[in-house]
Order: C-alpha cells, then sequence, then structure tokens
C-alpha cells in the first residue's frame, strides 16, 4: 500500500483504484457540465440489471419482515423462559 502525492491538486491518494480521486471526480463533473459526458458501459445487460433489481425487492419485501418476526419469537421465548 503505496501512498501517492497529486501533482496537480496536491491531495494524498492510495493508487488501488487508478488515480487520484478528486481529479478524476473534478473530470467527471466538468464532462458532465458540458454534456460530454457518457456513462462507462455496464457489465450486465439492461434484461440483467432488471431481473437483479426485482430479485433484490423480493429478497426485502420477504427478508425483513421475516427477521421482524425472528425477533418477536425471541423476546417471546425470553418471556417463556423467564417465567413473566
Amino acid at each position: 500500500m503505496a501512498l501517492h502525492f497529486c501533482k496537480t491538486c496536491g491531495t494524498v491518494y492510495d493508487d488501488k483504484n487508478g488515480g487520484c480521486p478528486q481529479c478524476v471526480t473534478s473530470a467527471v463533473m466538468d464532462e458532465v457540465y458540458a454534456n460530454t459526458y457518457t456513462p462507462p458501459e455496464s457489465e450486465m445487460s439492461e434484461a440483467e440489471i432488471r431481473a437483479a433489481r426485482k430479485k433484490s425487492w423480493i429478497q426485502l419485501v420477504i427478508g425483513l419482515p421475516c427477521f421482524i418476526g425472528f425477533i418477536y419469537l425471541l423476546f417471546y421465548i425470553f418471556k417463556i423462559v423467564k417465567g413473566g
């Protein structure tokens, strides 16, 4: 893990992600302001993204109430064990 110093903006950064994060962010923002920014290509197709999003929502809608029910079950068991 080597830290580098950006000579342009003076930021100290780790070189894991490819470059100075402040300079990269400012370059992207300049492109956005000039309406020339094109987002990078996604590794997933539109149908795969839609399926993954749907799967995540189903997991949330089912999993969260099950987790809350599990917590209620624990409190109920503790109440029975305690005897009150």
